[in-house]
């Protein structure tokens, strides 16, 4: 996977986006987060994902990428203050995921 193509980038961007709506949630609950271990590191799950996504269109991945985006503001303008207020463990993950 040298060179990506926009449905690659899409597909990337929407898996992070989701993965950070999953994560962030957790952490309001006050939960741990699940290891990227289990599936042998971020790079395997990048291209687990990359794989997931190579039969369906472009059409199906743009629907995805905005639905995701979506999500996530949704989440985040509904988000307490404090979580922003200073560096946290929400904040963090959210700036290390998007």
């Amino acid at each position: 996977m040298s060179q990506l193509s926009v449905k690659d980038l899409k597909v990337r961007v929407a898996t992070w986006e989701r993965e950070s709506l999953s994560a962030l949630r957790l952490i309001e609950q006050g939960e741990r987060l699940p290891r990227y271990s289990r599936f042998g590191g971020i790079d395997a799950f990048n291209h687990m994902k990359w794989e997931d996504f190579q039969s369906r269109s472009l059409e199906d991945v743009n629907a995805r990428f905005v639905r995701a985006h979506k999500e996530l503001l949704s989440f985040l303008t509904g988000a307490e203050v404090h979580h922003y207020a200073r560096e946290t463990r929400f904040r963090r993950r959210l700036r290390l995921d998007t």
